[in-house]
This record gives C-alpha cells, sequence and structure tokens, in this order.
C-alpha cells in the first residue's frame, strides 16, 4: 500500500511539474528605461516613468512584459521578432508621436539581433490618419 501511494505520489509530480512549465514565461532579457512622458501600448496608457521591459514567451507567443520598476505597473503586449544589423541592436525604446500622444512601437535589445514590433493600436491608427505629421521618438534603454 505504501509503494503504490508512493508512486501515485511521484506520479502526480512528474505531472504538475510538467504541466506547469510550458505555462511559465521564460524571461530571456531584461532592459531598462526612463520614459519622461505618458505612453500608450494596446488600449492603455501608461504614465511617465522608470521601466523594466522583458521578452517572454506565453503560448508560443513572443510577449513583452513592461513593468513600472516599484511592481505597481505590469502590461503585457504581443510582440512580432524582426531581424536587425547588429549596429542597431542596442537597447533602446521607439515611440511614434503625434502631437503630444506617444504609442510604443518597437523594442530593441531584448534579443541578440532582434526588435520586438508591438501591433498598432486603434487609437494610432485613427491619429496617424487625421494627424498631418507622425515623429519617431527613441529613448535609450539600459541592459539588466
Amino acid at each position: 500500500m505504501k509503494k503504490q501511494a508512493c508512486s501515485f505520489l511521484a506520479i502526480a509530480s512528474l505531472i504538475a511539474m510538467f504541466s506547469v512549465a510550458p505555462t511559465q514565461a521564460q524571461t530571456n532579457r531584461l532592459i531598462a528605461a526612463s520614459v519622461p512622458f505618458n505612453f500608450v501600448i494596446g488600449d492603455r496608457t501608461l504614465p511617465a516613468g522608470e521601466y523594466i521591459f522583458m521578452l517572454v514567451q506565453t503560448g508560443g507567443s513572443d510577449t513583452v512584459k513592461i513593468q513600472s520598476t516599484d511592481g505597481h505597473i505590469t502590461a503585457f503586449v504581443l510582440t512580432r521578432a524582426s531581424r536587425v544589423k547588429v549596429s542597431q541592436a542596442e537597447p533602446k525604446l521607439v515611440f511614434n508621436r503625434y502631437a503630444d500622444q506617444y504609442f510604443l512601437s518597437q523594442v530593441y535589445g531584448l534579443e541578440e539581433s532582434t526588435t520586438q514590433q508591438l501591433a498598432k493600436p486603434r487609437a494610432e491608427d485613427r491619429l496617424a490618419k487625421m494627424a498631418a505629421e507622425k515623429k519617431n521618438v527613441s529613448i535609450a534603454a539600459n541592459k539588466r
């Protein structure tokens, strides 16, 4: 009876371990940046401040986790990886600016030789159609 109970516990432990592992986020690299203005990701506006950006795999998709350094703000956004030249691989954030609104569009430096491209939110699409001018704004980031 004890042998059966031990076998059952061992099998249950293995099942639990393997069922949890694929759903946990796998962090490749972290970068930190000070963003001096409010910015939009998806349908959410984040306040200016100090942030940590990390690439995680969730359900087989690349996702960027954005977290304030004090831990009070956390956001996730799906991304698409694109190859870049080695000279362009320095960590940085790229924002699309329309008047006084900033939309995070790319994150460099989370993986070697790639940039993470964020999907354009609907609000940015509307502004892009109405705005006379779009500017790209880059902010340097630091590897962590």
